[in-house]
């Protein structure tokens, strides 16, 4: 996938100079808005996981899961392969006692991701019904559903461990997760005059989604961007425009994940929030 990002990013390459121009002569003030959208995305995803180890018998708090969270986004910008994924979840899960302690840390991070898999595509498949994206991203669901039939083994893990109340709220957290998500992309884009930027958002967020698939490269080597950039470019935004729009997205989205990032890393290392929970060992 990152080869393949790369691939289609290259014929943009060349249009580098004239989105640094941009970008330069852009009103900044977008941008910053874009970095507090993110905050509250990762904030949010916090949340969504807070609730998901909860509902298997963890026991955090809301600043601890903020700290926990940031952890892992801090390191996931800097190591390959999302390694900060697996350090979070290792931090989650010690707020889990008792007995199947790895089963239960596997039915939240499922849940986790069911989670958000189905705000994502009802996001994309809204703006479509409300004609701001393609019809044909009317599909999304029906991708959704079929993804659920083939693993329908672990959807029915998820479905016997957590309520229906479990399941509405981790929801609600995914959903309010991605449209920051989307809102990050989209006010970012509006620092460089895009057209039409909560259009062109919903193709960036579907372009970034696909990138993090397979998440080979760092979070600041800028996968990310490029991957906004060629999916502004397949919505029809000219060149130069999309570059910038991936760069100002790059901007926003690592200045702010980084700061969020090295505060909660701070708080962790200096022990003011959660002095009882160990860095774990892998």
């Amino acid at each position: 996938m990152l080869l393949l990002t790369v691939a289609i990013a290259w014929p943009l390459a060349g249009h580098a100079h004239e989105a640094f121009t941009r970008l330069r002569d852009a009103d900044l003030r977008p941008v910053a808005a874009a970095g507090l959208l993110h905050v509250a995305m990762l904030v949010a995803s916090a949340f969504c996981w807070r609730r998901a180890f909860r509902a298997c018998g963890g026991v955090v708090g809301g600043g601890g899961a903020c700290v926990r969270y940031g952890v892992g986004t801090f390191l996931n910008a800097f190591t390959p392969a999302r390694a900060g994924g697996a350090v979070r979840i290792g931090l989650f899960a010690r707020s889990l006692h008792g007995e199947r302690a790895l089963q239960r840390s596997a039915v939240a991070v499922l849940s986790i991701g069911a989670a958000r898999g189905a705000a994502v595509t009802i996001l994309v498949a809204a703006a479509a019904a409300g004609g701001i994206a393609p019809s044909w991203f009317m599909a999304a669901p029906f991708a959704l559903g079929a993804a659920a039939v083939l693993a329908h083994r672990r959807v029915g893990l998820v479905r016997t461990h957590l309520r229906k109340g479990d399941c509405g709220a981790l929801f609600g957290w995914a959903a309010l997760a991605a449209a920051c998500r989307c809102g990050t992309i989209a006010v970012a884009l509006v620092a460089v005059g895009v057209h039409s930027p909560v259009a062109a958002a919903v193709f960036g967020l579907v372009g970034l989604e696909l990138s993090a698939l397979i998440p080979l490269a760092p979070g600041l080597a800028g996968v990310g961007g490029a991957a906004v950039a060629v999916a502004l470019s397949a919505h029809g935004v000219p060149s130069a425009t999309a570059v910038a729009g991936g760069l100002a997205f790059y901007v926003a989205e690592g200045a702010a994940g980084v700061l969020f990032g090295v505060l909660m890393t701070a708080v962790f290392v200096i022990g003011h929030t959660d002095r009882d929970v160990p860095v774990p060992v892998w």
